[in-house]
């Protein structure tokens, strides 16, 4: 029982979705910050960031079978991934300026 359209474009990390995880993650650190917990602003943005990234991909790939997971996996390849991005913007993060 798959779906091949439930992707945009095929893909399982999208920049909307990266996006939308992000924004999510910074309103939740900065309520945290305007709370008086500035030192748990990060570690809470992080967690919120990754766990809504993480559950959107097993969302779109969990109820695969294996003709669904092969095509998700050749789509995801032929794609440009936002893996870079994603690596070089949390690396920058604690770069002091």
């Amino acid at each position: 029982m798959t779906d091949p359209g439930r992707t945009a474009a095929g893909r399982l990390l999208s920049i909307r979705r990266v996006s939308l995880s992000l924004a999510a993650g910074v309103a939740v650190a900065a309520v945290a910050v305007v709370l008086g917990a500035p030192e748990l602003s990060a570690l809470l943005g992080w967690i919120v960031t990754a766990g809504l990234i993480l559950a959107g991909v097993w969302r779109i790939s969990w109820p695969q079978d294996p003709a669904g997971t092969e095509r998700l996996a050749e789509a995801e390849s032929r794609s440009r991934s936002t893996d870079p991005a994603v690596l070089i913007v949390v690396t920058n993060l604690g770069q002091p300026s």
